[in-house]
């Protein structure tokens, strides 16, 4: 199966399946809110002109809102991006993942032929002591679990111990409505990186935008790497005009903390279980994942597979909270699939 819950039309083309005109595509976990102050920006002048090559306003505007030096922000084409630029330095290495997570990483490190050694349980990050990279989901992707701060902190201070460049990748960030604060470690230790999409909360996916936060000697090993104009002009547009709407973010936490509880809670009425979750998304417990997967899609529905996920490994479907309406389509969906043969 595909390895990422996009493009939702070649799960249909994977099972031999005609794409119908409508999908309600829950394999994804952008915010559905509606973002009502339409950015007004000059199109024409930022496709036919270079973009700035050193996202300054951007960068500034993180600095400030995160309280950093403005030398300790910099901006990606996308998270991705980062990743691989970051791994790049240290080809050969030898990396460690708190599984499950996000696959990206996996095979970024695969392609630097690292040494890859998997853990489950954030208490075997103690036993860490050769290793370049550790790389952390939190909130975690797929299961939208947060680790708390006090047990971050023990991780942070191990890892600087040891020399170990610690990645806490903080996409889902943006969605919690208690947030785990982590941007002012970076001043004190050298050996972390916090990692951030702008793309999942504001529903931004197509333009690609992320970005890091890290020590001053961290961010110059990746500027002198880092292509030049990486980041293009829409994009930092709409990033500048998207950071500065902070009540489209507590909206959006708004929506989620009441959605979501309302998805769970109803689908536990129907006798399915599923996993704790702080985020716009969870995992629900399947017993084969093949056939609920195939009858969803027969509704026009997509839902994200868990067969890659170390630990999961196909025993859980993820769901995206959408909009009430698409919810309720898909809760239907599943109350039905109940009676299915």
């Amino acid at each position: 199966m595909r390895m990422h819950g996009a493009n939702p039309e070649k799960v249909f083309e994977y099972f031999g399946m005609k794409v119908p005109d409508k999908i309600l595509d829950f394999s994804t976990n952008t915010n559905v809110v509606p973002y009502l102050d339409k950015p007004q920006i000059d199109w024409w002048s930022l496709v036919s002109q270079y973009p700035d090559d050193e996202c300054l306003l951007l960068r500034k505007q993180v600095a400030d809102q995160e309280k950093v030096d403005l030398d300790q922000v910099m901006f990606f084409n996308g998270s991705n991006e980062a990743i691989y630029q970051m791994l790049s330095l240290v080809p050969n290495g030898r990396g460690a993942l708190l599984q499950p997570l996000y696959g990206e990483y996996e095979k970024a490190m695969s392609a630097y032929d690292y040494h890859i050694q998997h853990l489950y349980h954030y208490d075997q990050i103690f036993d860490l002591r050769q290793c370049d990279y550790l790389f952390i989901c939190n909130p975690n992707n797929p299961t939208g679990q947060v680790i708390e701060a006090e047990v971050l902190k023990l991780i942070v201070k191990h890892c600087q111990d040891n020399k170990i460049t610690l990645v806490i990748d903080e996409a889902y960030h943006f969605f919690l409505e208690q947030k785990v604060e982590t941007s002012h470690w970076i001043e004190d230790n050298d050996y972390l990186i916090i990692l951030r999409s702008l793309t999942k909360a504001y529903g931004l996916s197509g333009i690609r935008l992320g970005y890091c936060l890290g020590h001053h000697s961290k961010i110059a090993s990746f500027k002198k790497i880092h292509p030049t104009w990486s980041v293009n002009g829409v994009a930092q547009a709409l990033g500048i005009d998207f950071l500065n709407n902070t009540k489209y973010l507590d909206d959006t936490r708004s929506f989620y903390a009441v959605e979501r509880m309302r998805m769970v809670e109803e689908l536990q009425q129907l006798g399915y279980a599923t996993c704790p979750s702080q985020v716009n998304y969870f995992l629900m417990q399947v017993k084969n994942d093949e056939k609920i997967i195939r009858f969803l899609l027969k509704k026009g529905i997509v839902v994200r597979h868990t067969r890659n996920f170390k630990s999961l490994e196909g025993r859980y479907i993820r769901v995206a909270v959408k909009s009430p309406s698409d919810n309720d389509t898909f809760l239907e969906a599943l109350k039905e699939f109940k009676t299915f043969p």
